[in-house]
């Protein structure tokens, strides 16, 4: 059909071409920033799939509405296997408050593959 072989259509290895749908090994990162002015530390959580590219952009004031007008940096993130994960992972992360203010408090730089 018609359809098929627009889907299929480039996706010959030795041609340059991108593998089946599926079939991709596409990871998404959790990441905690923070923020510091005034005496405050500010912290945000997120998650994407490209996670230079996404703090540029938050530094850029191209991020969330929360994130506009400050700079930040990264502090602590996590590498999921896809989208739902990290989601979870986001989720689970803004509810543990004794995680954000550790690392809020100690300004520390820790990395945990999952």
């Amino acid at each position: 059909s018609l359809r098929l072989s627009v889907r299929t259509a480039g996706f010959h290895p030795a041609k340059g071409g991108s593998i089946p749908p599926g079939t991709a090994k596409i990871m998404a990162y959790v990441y905690f920033l923070i923020s510091s002015n005034n005496n405050k530390t500010l912290s945000y959580i997120g998650w994407t799939y490209d996670l230079k590219e996404r703090i540029t952009l938050h530094n850029n004031g191209k991020g969330a509405k929360f994130t506009k007008g400050r700079k930040w940096k990264l502090a602590y993130y996590e590498i999921c296997k896809n989208k739902i994960e990290a989601m979870k992972r986001e989720y689970s992360l803004k509810k543990d408050r004794k995680l954000r203010i550790f690392i809020k408090k100690n300004n520390i730089n820790i990395n945990k593959n999952n």
